[in-house]
């Protein structure tokens, strides 16, 4: 009698094991002669379906005394985000620290954190780390997985990095022979409001509102209003950058109009705009009920 032939069983598929809250995120940072500034979204994924709102910019707690600081951006699952950030603060408990002891104790810290995180699947961290420290160094230092390295005047990471990059290589000049991105601080506070504003609105997944933080020279951190960040969104929304591109279709041929009065009156427009918004700006640097 032939045996009954056996099918053979198919094991299905394990589920991936991740954390309930991730970070799909833009987090960016540029070196300005003004200090470090960095940028990130508010957006937060649970369970791949709900859009939540969280905090993926920190400032690291010093003890008291302390000449060093440190603002930490991440992306990636946010409960391993803030173990990098406790863990960090915990290597770091004195007031005193050279540029090369923050990296090491970051070093450290990355290495205690994959300790525990290699007993999970799919873990995902990426930190961009602003350092200021008693050596009076101003720096970057970028954490992509157990990986840690050197920052460049300008990083970007997440889902919206190369929209960001982008947007940066148009509009910013970052030459790497340079010690820092030139430019006004300000002004570069005020590009990232717009690069990020155009990520948000093109890539699915960075989105909510725009965190921005400024790690100055003397240690100390600026962190812009969210009426301010909000106040910039508004001009570049209402200014239209394009509009100039598209003014030569209609009038480049036409008599009853030209080009150049085309222009003309953008100009005028966008000059009433910048004063608009240089007087609200000052109004809500001004207000202390305005956060």
């Amino acid at each position: 009698m032939t045996p009954k032939p056996q099918l053979a069983r198919v094991e299905p598929p394990r589920p991936k094991l991740r954390p309930k809250e991730m970070a799909v995120t833009l987090i960016a940072g540029i070196k300005t002669r003004g200090g470090l500034v960095l940028a990130a979204d508010t957006e937060e994924i649970i369970q791949d379906a709900l859009r939540s709102e969280g905090q993926k910019l920190h400032i690291v707690r010093r003890p008291i005394g302390a000449d060093w600081s440190m603002v930490i951006a991440g992306a990636g699952f946010v409960d391993y985000i803030g173990m990098a950030r406790d863990l960090i603060a915990e290597n770091l408990p004195q007031p005193k620290y050279s540029h090369s002891e923050i990296v090491q104790s970051v070093r450290k810290s990355v290495r205690e954190l994959w300790e525990h995180a290699r007993f999970e699947q799919g873990v995902d961290l990426k930190l961009l780390i602003g350092s200021h420290s008693s050596d009076g160094v101003n720096s970057f230092t970028v954490v992509s997985g157990a990986a840690v390295r050197p920052g460049r005047n300008l990083e970007a990471m997440g889902i919206g990095d190369a929209a960001f990059r982008a947007l940066s290589d148009r509009y910013l000049n970052q030459a790497d022979i340079m010690s820092a991105v030139t430019g006004d601080t300000e002004a570069i506070r005020m590009f990232v409001i717009y690069a990020a504003l155009q990520t948000k609105a093109s890539v699915p997944g960075v989105g909510k509102m725009t965190q921005i933080m400024t790690l100055l020279p003397n240690g100390e951190v600026k962190i812009e209003k969210e009426w301010k960040i909000v106040a910039v969104e508004k001009f570049f929304s209402d200014l239209q950058l394009e509009t100039a591109v598209r003014l030569f279709g209609p009038y480049f041929g036409t008599k009853e109009y030209s080009v150049e009065w085309a222009i003309r009156e953008l100009a005028k427009s966008t000059v009433l705009q910048v004063k608009r918004l240089k007087r609200e700006i000052q109004r809500i640097e001004e207000d202390p009920s305005l956060r």
